[in-house]
């Protein structure tokens, strides 16, 4: 019994000191045609102990050639839309144009946002944990893995 409780105590001591934690990645991705636009979201999490540590969202926004003449519009639109985060502690994000593809990208760091914006981005709800996290994706027509 002694030995069973000296091993406990160590195996404690070892996970307290080394960080006895998981980590796991959370990677989903969807395409879609909309307005004759194929657009491809991808989504990826970091979880640490089961706790969304950050959040890759990349919009990729392909336009077809008969709408060239609109892609500086529709960047701008876009940049205008993620002025909203734009002082926003723990997002970052950024719009970029390649060719007729406008990319769009938002980071967010889970522990630097503000209960406010926490509860906008559905961050208690929807990505708390790793299999809620797959389930919200994967019933918004993500494939995950």
């Amino acid at each position: 019994m002694k030995k069973i409780a000296t091993l406990l105590v160590m195996i404690i001591a070892l996970c307290l000191l080394s960080g006895c934690s998981s980590s796991k990645k959370l990677t989903c991705e969807r395409s879609y045609e909309q307005a004759e636009s194929q657009i491809t979201e991808k989504v990826t999490i970091d979880f640490k102990n089961d706790a969304v540590v950050s959040l890759n969202h990349e919009i990729r926004n392909t336009l077809p050639d008969s709408q060239k003449d609109f892609l500086s519009f529709a960047k701008q639109a876009q940049e205008s839309a993620m002025k909203l985060f734009k002082d926003e502690k723990g997002i970052t994000t950024t719009v970029t144009s390649d060719n007729l593809t406008i990319i769009t990208v938002m980071k967010v760091e889970p522990t630097k946002l503000s209960k406010e914006m926490k509860a906008t981005l559905d961050m208690d709800e929807n990505v708390a944990v790793y299999e809620s996290a797959k389930k919200f994706y994967t019933e918004s027509e993500f494939t995950c893995k």
